[in-house]
């Protein structure tokens, strides 16, 4: 699930070995961490030299058997009771993987999950560079005080 979205994005001609790790600590028991992989695959790309420059999340969204009510991350135990379940990832601007399953249901209904799911992953990603964008500026300051006090200790 995570390479899917993100391979597309590198470079034509990037020929160097890549890989990206998600490695799971901890869990709930109750929540699906796989789509979360993909953005945090994609923040670690976009801190990284490789030449990654677009934030892409993922989303599952589900849809209740009953009240045919949209669900996004649903739980283990929700998802049980869905007719459609569906993981979206995309960048802003366009979807690039969308895999699930669903019963028999009616292709607007699987359109306003997707449309929905894309609103969710472009918020996502916006809420990704604004984070990223943050860390730099608190690490740019970092480097600058531990260069100054070099340069305090060797220069005298």
């Amino acid at each position: 699930m995570t390479d899917r979205p993100i391979r597309p994005l590198l470079p034509k001609g990037w020929n160097h070995e890549t890989m990206v790790y998600s490695l799971l600590v901890s869990m709930d028991g109750k929540n699906d961490a796989g789509p979360l992989s993909v953005t945090g695959a994609s923040a670690a790309l976009l801190l990284s030299d490789v030449p990654f420059t677009e934030a892409v999340s993922a989303v599952r969204i589900g849809r209740q058997r009953d009240s045919k009510e949209f669900v996004l991350f649903p739980t283990f135990e929700e998802r049980a009771a869905l007719d459609m379940e569906l993981v979206v990832a995309g960048k802003t601007g366009a979807i690039l993987m969308v895999e699930g399953g669903a019963a028999e249901i009616p292709e607007e209904t699987l359109l306003a999950a997707i449309e929905r799911a894309q609103k969710q992953v472009e918020n996502r990603n916006f809420d990704t560079r604004k984070h990223l964008l943050e860390y730099d500026d608190v690490m740019n300051k970092q480097r600058e005080a531990i260069y100054t006090l070099r340069r305090d200790i060797f220069d005298g």
